[in-house]
């Protein structure tokens, strides 16, 4: 990790529930229906605690169990209504950032298990979106992606498209890391989500994977069960006028008949064909 550069307060899953404003001088982040570790922002030493509220009060003010850490250079950081006796520190201990500081929970105004986190510079409460960054290891949910949220490379993930027959794509079925380059080892670098579609640019097999590159520097691991691959239909678009040119006499025969020619065309593999029809006739495909 990088100590000038604060990272989200969640060890693993970074879920916005509420931004920053005006009347809320902080963000809420979920759980997303799991345990989740709360960790350190920043190194620094802690300035203040309470961790042994016991109670969830959603009409008073407090923050129930809490911490609030100082780097000693004007920035620190609160954690707020984490669950009760999941504090292990005191007021003067050091921790490093991504310690664990306690489990996310729901004690004092709290509607529900979430931690409200507080960012401040030089003692001012500001927007932590302004200053800390996600990191390769964090995964971002859903909610999360309607906020403008710094990465810890500063490297923006392509977002996803939407089907398009003329590009070569690939449609995942799983969570995937992001990776620099192809292969195990490179740097993960963010995640692309199940359900979602990307344009593909290049393929490279290593690692027993087939590799698909979605942007500069960007690259997914895909296997059958990963990942379905769409190819573009462009290659076949000669194969389309070859059909044409071949069928022309059994087109001109189907104008000029009235009855219904019946003809057979053994399809090789799975692609776009070009039949033409006119007015009244029928098309009878049978598998």
């Amino acid at each position: 990790m990088n100590n000038d550069k604060p990272i989200f307060p969640v060890k693993n899953f970074i879920d916005v529930t509420q931004g920053f404003s005006n009347n809320h001088l902080a963000i809420d982040l979920g759980s997303g229906g799991r345990t989740q570790e709360i960790i350190a922002s920043i190194s620094g030493r802690v300035v203040s605690v309470v961790k042994n509220y016991q109670t969830q009060d959603s009409t008073g003010s407090s923050y129930g169990n809490n911490i609030v850490i100082e780097d000693g250079y004007g920035r620190s950081f609160r954690c707020a209504h984490l669950m009760q006796n999941s504090i292990n520190l005191s007021v003067g201990d050091y921790v490093e950032q991504g310690q664990t500081l306690g489990i996310m929970g729901t004690t004092g105004h709290s509607t529900g298990v979430h931690c409200h986190f507080e960012f401040m510079i030089n003692k001012k409460k500001v927007n932590p979106f302004l200053y800390v960054y996600i990191y390769s290891f964090q995964e971002m949910g859903d909610r999360t992606k309607n906020y403008n949220i710094l990465s810890y490379n500063q490297v923006k993930i392509v977002s996803p498209t939407i089907i398009n027959p003329l590009v070569n794509q690939i449609i995942l079925k799983v969570k995937l890391n992001v990776r620099t380059s192809p292969g195990l080892n490179s740097e993960i670098i963010g995640k692309v989500n199940e359900g979602e579609v990307y344009n593909y640019f290049d393929v490279f097999n290593k690692d027993n994977y087939d590799w698909y590159r979605i942007e500069e520097n960007m690259w997914v691991a895909g296997k059958n069960e990963y990942l379905e691959v769409k190819n573009s239909i462009k290659e076949d678009t000669e194969m389309i006028d070859k059909l044409t040119r071949e069928n022309e006499e059994l087109v001109k025969l189907l104008k000029e008949k009235e009855d219904a020619i019946i003809f057979k065309f053994n399809v090789q593999s799975t692609s776009v064909y070009k039949i033409i029809l006119n007015k009244g006739e029928v098309l009878n495909i049978v598998k």
